[in-house]
Formats: structure tokens, C-alpha cells, sequence
């Protein structure tokens, strides 16, 4: 348990950073800039014809830009042209533009550019840190959790008898993250000639030499055998139901995915 506890710990905190929704980042930086791009546009049109009556060009020039001149900018170029049109709001609030905007606005705008420039990465460094933190720390986790299942299931094979079902648990689990068989299933739709179905009547068995499952698998009310955590690679089931004749059906299991089956069995 000294040992399972920490890297148990490592593994869940790295599984769960997967789990991280940032499906909405693009958007949210996308609406961060569309925000502040709005906001500098309105602030500009409240001073433009006062900046073109002052004639200074150097301040009408930089409040004659319109919403592309933000909402098309690059990320870092973005930032650099808001502050720009904030630094020529503020040194003018109290002279050239006063009555026409307050200071309290200024700093609306300077923080829309503000929170656009602090977020303006979001999409990759998340990305970063679900992959540094979540699938490369699983994929490092991963030996340490192989050796130390092996080296229990090795003293459990010792003292176990061969059919306990703790032993089957760690066999299981000792190929869970060689194999991927835990997603590893296959769904076997089983009919009766004239496309009957058979219900719950059907049973499977798997032939497959390395197989170590002992009980059959059955069907459900919709007449299909679910064969789940099986090993990747084809095997050999046996299917039977009653009024039909058996059938030896190849199967291929693809890793990490749910295959879908049909079988037919005929009538007699």
C-alpha cells in the first residue's frame, strides 16, 4: 500500500487534468478581443471630430482607426495598438477630449485590452498543460504502475489458488495497460435466419486459447452479446441458441474501440 497510495495519487491527478474542458477557449479569446476592438472603435468616434478640429495629426491619426484595426490585429500587436489609443485618451482627458470622455471609460478599455493580452495564449498553453501534466505524466506513470502490478501479481500467483477471482482481477489489470483491453469490446448482434431476433436465448463462448474468461457470455433483450475487455487481435467464439445451430464465428477486436458484429445463426 506504501507503494500503490503515491502513485495511485500521480495517476488520478494526471487523469483528471484530461478531463479539463477547454473545448470554449478559442471563443472566449475570440469574444476578449471582438470586446475590446468594440470598446476602443466607440472610444475613438467620441473624440475623432474633436482630434480633426484640433489639427494635430499625430492625435487624429491614432484615433481615425476602425474595428479592424483591432479585431484583425496579431495577438501581440493587438495589446501594443490599444495601449497605444490609451495613452493619447489619458494625456488628453482633462485638455483636448474633457467633457467628451472620462477617465473611469480609459480604464474600461485599458482592461478589455488588459484581459484580451493575459488570455490571448489560453487555447495552447492549455493544451500544453493538459499534455505536459495529463497524457505525458500517464505515459511516464505508466511503467512504474506495470512493474508494480506485475511484482504483485507475481506473489499473488504464488499464494493464491490459479481461479481466485483476485488473481483473474490483477491478471486483468497486470494487461490493461499493455493492451488496452478495457476498451477493448466487441457488440455481436445474433439473429435467427429471416432476421429473428433471438432475444435473450443466445450464449457465446470464446475458443481463443489465451482467453480467461470461464463463464459464457449471454445476450440481452435486444438480442446482442456484449463481449467487453477482451484482448485486441481475432479470437474464436462459439455461438448457441436453442432452435438454432451453432456457429464458430472469427471475431477481430480492434484496440481501444467497440467493434460491431452481426451473426446469423440458421434454424433447424
Amino acid at each position: 500500500m506504501a507503494a500503490i497510495n503515491p502513485l495511485l495519487t500521480k495517476i488520478n491527478i494526471a487523469a483528471d487534468i484530461q478531463t479539463l474542458d477547454t473545448s470554449g477557449d478559442a471563443d472566449k479569446v475570440k469574444k476578449y478581443k471582438l470586446n475590446a476592438a468594440k470598446l476602443a472603435e466607440r472610444m475613438s468616434k467620441k473624440v475623432r471630430v474633436k482630434a480633426k478640429e484640433s489639427g494635430d495629426d499625430k492625435i487624429t491619426v491614432v484615433v481615425n482607426k476602425p474595428l479592424t484595426y483591432y479585431s484583425t490585429a496579431t495577438k501581440n500587436l493587438m495589446y501594443i495598438r490599444i495601449t497605444q489609443l490609451v495613452n493619447v485618451l489619458r494625456a488628453n482627458v482633462d485638455g483636448l477630449f474633457k467633457d467628451l470622455i472620462l477617465l473611469t471609460d480609459i480604464d474600461s478599455l485599458a482592461a478589455a485590452g488588459k484581459l484580451y493580452d493575459d488570455n490571448k495564449n489560453l487555447v495552447s498553453s492549455n493544451r500544453k498543460h493538459k499534455k505536459v501534466n495529463g497524457t505525458d505524466a500517464l505515459e511516464k506513470l505508466k511503467p512504474q504502475a506495470v512493474k508494480l502490478l506485475n511484482d504483485i501479481r507475481t506473489i499473488c500467483e504464488g499464494n493464491l489458488e490459479p481461479d481466485s477471482s483476485v488473481l483473474n482481477g490483477l491478471l486483468l489489470a497486470s494487461e490493461i495497460p499493455e493492451f488496452g483491453i478495457r476498451h477493448t469490446n466487441a457488440d455481436v448482434l445474433v439473429v435467427k435466419e429471416g432476421n429473428v431476433s433471438l432475444g435473450k436465448k443466445v450464449v457465446a463462448t470464446d475458443l481463443t486459447s489465451t482467453s480467461k474468461k470461464n463463464k459464457p457470455y449471454k445476450s440481452n433483450a435486444d438480442s446482442v452479446v456484449a463481449i467487453t475487455e477482451h484482448m485486441p487481435g481475432k479470437a474464436l467464439i462459439r455461438f448457441e441458441a436453442e432452435g438454432c445451430e451453432a456457429q464458430e464465428v472469427e471475431i477481430t477486436f480492434e484496440k481501444g474501440k467497440t467493434v460491431e458484429v452481426t451473426v446469423v445463426l440458421k434454424g433447424v
